[in-house]
């Protein structure tokens, strides 16, 4: 069997959190070993589950970024599909977030200073997800091929997604979702040059999260 390819870091840990442990529990803090640090680059993930105290364990191949790599936030650079996340579970990592972002908002509280980083994390995720999805989608194609859903989660998923893989859905959920990026980096006051240690304000406001 061949080893899983991460385009990036960032995807090879959307990966482990689709992949919980066998007794149920998600959450894993793994500490991360370079196997081989000549490119392609091999990554290992070990840790202990934190319910049922297990050893688990993920390798990883590391793509090689592009000479100039774009800033911000990135699951995979250019319009390469992942090969290791297929289309139904990007769909499910973007409405895990979604729904999260809304308990948030629903809430009525206002963030503190040290919880906005999480939550702009997801904000991200919610809509760099989408633009996964859409990386499946063949130019011109009025839905996703069958060969995008390769795992039984992503199936799954697909066979109750309905309208939200329909590319005009995703083409307007992508829009969405990125506005709500750019309103709530304005609303706590982040800025992708701002120092590390610089600490994102607490605000109250409303993003549309959808």
């Amino acid at each position: 069997m061949s080893m899983p390819r991460a385009r990036t870091r960032s995807e090879a840990y959307v990966y482990m959190d689709l992949v919980p442990c066998p007794c149920g529990e998600n959450e894993f803090a793994p500490d991360v070993d370079v196997l081989d640090p000549e490119p392609p680059r091999v990554l290992r993930y070990v840790g202990e589950c934190p319910r049922c105290g297990r050893s688990r364990e993920f390798v990883f191949e590391l793509a090689e970024p592009p000479a100039a790599p774009p800033t911000g936030y990135v699951l995979g650079y250019g319009d390469e599909p992942s090969t290791i996340i297929d289309a139904g579970q990007w769909l499910l990592v973007a409405e895990m977030c979604r729904r999260v972002l809304e308990q948030v908002a629903d809430s009525g509280e206002s963030l503190t200073a040290s919880q906005v980083p999480a939550v702009h994390d997801t904000v991200l995720l919610a809509a760099a997800a989408v633009d996964e999805i859409r990386k499946f989608l063949p130019a011109g194609a009025e839905e996703l091929p069958a060969d995008a859903f390769w795992t039984e989660q992503g199936r799954a998923v697909r066979s109750v997604a309905g309208e939200l893989l329909r590319p005009d859905e995703l083409a307007a959920a992508r829009a969405r979702r990125w506005a709500a990026v750019a309103e709530f980096e304005a609303l706590y006051g982040i800025d992708e040059d701002d120092d590390a240690d610089d600490e994102p304000s607490s605000a109250r406001g409303d993003v549309n999260f959808r």
